[in-house]
């Protein structure tokens, strides 16, 4: 299959790889580049390259999540032990960081 694209004047042009891949998420190409000197002499260059559909990555930026704890205890309450390791645990990507923030209140027993 050949593609045509162009003629373009500008010193430096840009194609989607979309545009040259189509539903292929990769391939090998022939590429044969076309130009023509300010004189009108034709110059031809061609070459190969291996092109592959760049997608970015679906990540979530940060996730917030809770915990409680009882009053004047350093301890979360139990139910946070099966909430912690089945629902929040997974969801740290591998490398990734994790900040625990705390506060506490001025209420004297």
């Amino acid at each position: 299959m050949v593609q045509k694209f162009g003629p373009y004047t500008q010193e430096s042009v840009s194609i989607p790889g979309k545009t040259i891949l189509g539903s292929s998420p990769e391939g090998d190409y022939k590429i044969t580049m076309i130009g023509q000197t300010k004189s009108g002499k034709e110059i031809k260059k061609e070459t190969t390259a291996h092109l592959v559909l760049w997608t970015p990555p679906v990540t979530e930026e940060m996730m917030r999540f809770s915990v409680i704890y009882e009053f004047n205890n350093s301890e979360a309450i139990a139910m946070y032990d099966k909430y912690l390791t089945e629902v929040v645990t997974p969801k740290i990507p591998v490398n990734g960081s994790v900040i625990i923030h705390g506060h506490t209140d001025i209420t004297e027993v």
